[in-house]
């Protein structure tokens, strides 16, 4: 597999994770006191709609400065896992996002939990992505776990996992 094929791999999974993960609050109430599955849903379905839209400033502006994202795909040579930050995630899927055509963003499989004490939440899905790169169409799913948090009356992002693997055509 080459390099820049190598890249766009680890690209896409970077715009997967950030399309299901980079959570934000809503622009018509300036302050959450707790977190709610609705409120959850509508960011999400937000972030969703920027991902297609190829907008990363919309999507990564709604992480916490500290968030940590790891990324886990399986490659030939076996799983590849890095680590991004907030800056590296939007430079990268920047990148990817620009050398790729028919890019298509669908999630599915929402999963949310709440803490007991609303200041947290817990979302998984599927996230399957479609686009095509140099003439070759590819298709991969990630299974994406985001940790939601309030900090300074919004809902962040503060920890983002995926792992990703390609899939058939």
């Amino acid at each position: 597999m080459g390099r820049r094929y190598k890249q766009i791999l680890v690209v896409l999974f970077l715009v997967i994770a950030s399309s299901t993960g980079l959570i934000a609050c809503r622009n018509s109430t300036p302050e959450y006191t707790f977190i709610n599955e609705d409120d959850v849903l509508e960011i999400m379905d937000n972030v969703e709609a920027a991902t297609n839209n190829k907008d990363m400033d919309s999507v990564i502006k709604y992480m916490a400065p500290s968030v940590e994202i790891n990324m886990t795909m399986e490659t030939p040579k076996g799983k590849q896992k890095k680590q991004f930050s907030r800056e590296q995630f939007k430079a990268n899927a920047e990148n990817t996002l620009s050398m790729v055509s028919g890019y298509k963003y669908k999630r599915e499989n929402d999963r949310i939990s709440i803490s007991d004490d609303g200041q947290s939440a817990n979302f998984e899905a599927d996230i399957i992505e479609e686009l095509e790169t140099q003439g070759k169409k590819i298709k991969a799913i990630t299974r994406e776990k985001v940790v939601m948090e309030i900090i300074d009356g919004k809902i962040l992002v503060t920890k983002m996992d995926g792992d990703t693997r390609m899939l058939p055509r």
